[in-house]
């Protein structure tokens, strides 16, 4: 059996007194790429509103094609095996959250 996504599941809470709203953004780094690629890839986002010390789940997608690049020799998108670091926040440079997935050769 073969994954054809990854899910990111993060909890958002808003401890403040006031209606609010927050962009959860996740970010992927290809920590092996055989390429030069950026630092850091937005590759899924969802905005949330939150009532006053209210939580809610948050659960973003990341297809297959969200670990890939678009190879210029194959003219195609290519996944390579590897290690990919998942970093989840509301904007590139503030990622409270950060795992590590393997990706093996299909």
């Amino acid at each position: 059996l073969k994954a054809t996504a990854v899910e990111v599941t993060v909890e958002v809470s808003n401890v403040g007194k006031m209606f609010g709203a927050e962009v959860v953004q996740c970010y992927v780094s290809d920590c092996e790429a055989s390429v030069e690629r950026p630092v850091k890839e937005l590759k899924a986002y969802q905005k949330v509103f939150l009532q006053p010390e209210e939580t809610q789940t948050v659960t973003l997608r990341l297809p297959y094609k969200a670990l890939s690049f678009y190879g210029v020799e194959q003219r195609n998108f290519v996944v390579e095996p590897g290690k990919f670091l998942i970093s989840v926040g509301n904007a590139s440079n503030h990622c409270q959250l950060q795992g590590e997935i393997m990706l093996d050769k299909f």
